[in-house]
């Protein structure tokens, strides 16, 4: 008896130890705050599952810090109120993504990527580019892909701008929206908890465990209300198939597209840990060759900024991240004449003596 004590109490001791060392080193996946559920409203189609309520306005109560200052427009974007048809003339930047394009984390519009991008082309002369932010909090490519085919497409766009993440290779990284709301409107189906789910909220070894556990294909049933980078094979993950979806939309439409993988901001870009990922991601795109792929990585890095600077909480970047976000992706865009209306109206440069 006293022995199957003494081996008790190790095993005890060595999760405790295991669950500190998990914490102190903040090992990956690591669990992602829930993002606001009145936020958003359930969707009709079954892919999108959910979007923006439109109209939210900056005061409204039930805005967690990094929602603050969130708006959104007629539409349910977060967004100035515009038109659906262009005015002529004008040109325009569809800029899809999830929480890091919407702007969780800054408050203000302007200071969002895609306006910011939007200023920068004004000051190079291109006062004509409108950079409309379609943005949803908690959406994956598959999803960003279907509402641009679903509504962005109305919008007549002149080029695309899909930006990715870290964590767009786990069907579970929307902070559990979609079940979230479906309880709430049907409170009675509320499923049973499952242990292992309760088990990842007080746990961070166990959601470590877990979550890696089903990123190697093993069906672990944890609670899809707790976002992680922790992708899912190539087959089931939501990158491919909204790259699929972007792939032909672009084809069909001729329309150009650009797919921006944005960087982690928790750690400096020189120690850098997730380089394994963003190969996982690059050769997930490489089967889609008509897709233009931009690793953003070595220009934060070439930047000589800390990442920790840029971030508001190591993945959303904060008003200088998306500052200088903005900027890097103008200078790609610039550097590929995109949207090809907008730098061909620029005056050609004088010739070289």
């Amino acid at each position: 008896m006293r022995l199957l004590l003494l081996i008790l109490f190790g095993v005890v001791a060595s999760l405790a130890v295991l669950e500190i060392a998990v914490r102190v080193l903040d090992v990956s996946p690591r669990p992602l705050a829930p993002l606001e559920l009145a936020s958003y409203r359930l969707s009709d189609d079954p892919v999108l599952r959910y979007e923006y309520r439109p109209g939210l306005r900056a005061d409204d109560a039930h805005f967690d810090a990094l929602h603050e200052g969130l708006t959104t427009n007629s539409h349910g974007f977060r967004d100035v109120e515009l038109p659906v048809e262009k005015p002529p003339g004008e040109i325009r930047v569809l800029a899809l993504g999830d929480s890091t394009t919407a702007g969780n984390g800054i408050p203000e519009l302007e200071n969002t990527w895609p306006k910011r991008l939007e200023r920068r082309f004004a000051e190079s002369g291109l006062g004509s580019v409108r950079v409309l932010n379609l943005g949803v909090g908690g959406y994956e490519p598959d999803q960003e892909s279907r509402l641009l085919e679903l509504r962005g497409l109305a919008f007549a766009p002149d080029l695309v701008v899909m930006l990715v993440c870290l964590n767009d290779l786990d069907r579970n990284a929307d902070g559990g929206i979609r079940r979230m709301l479906e309880q709430a409107r049907s409170p009675e189906v509320r499923p049973p908890a499952n242990p292992l789910e309760l088990l990842t909220r007080v746990s961070r070894l166990a959601f470590v465990v877990l979550h890696r556990a089903r990123a190697l294909g093993f069906d672990v049933p944890i609670e899809e209300g707790v976002a992680a980078i922790a992708p899912l094979p190539d087959e089931r993950n939501p990158l491919a198939q909204g790259l699929a979806r972007l792939a032909r939309l672009a084809r069909e439409h001729e329309l150009p597209v650009v797919v921006a993988l944005l960087p982690a901001f928790d750690q400096p870009f020189d120690h850098y840990r997730y380089a394994a990922l963003h190969a996982r991601m690059r050769a997930t795109a490489s089967r889609m060759p008509a897709l233009p792929w931009i690793d953003l990585l070595p220009d934060f890095r070439g930047t000589g900024v800390d990442a920790r600077r840029l971030g508001v909480d190591g993945l959303h970047p904060n008003r200088a991240g998306a500052a200088l976000l903005a900027e890097i992706l103008y200078r790609h865009l610039a550097a590929r004449g995109l949207p090809p209306a907008a730098f061909a109206a620029l005056p050609a440069p004088p010739p070289r003596s």
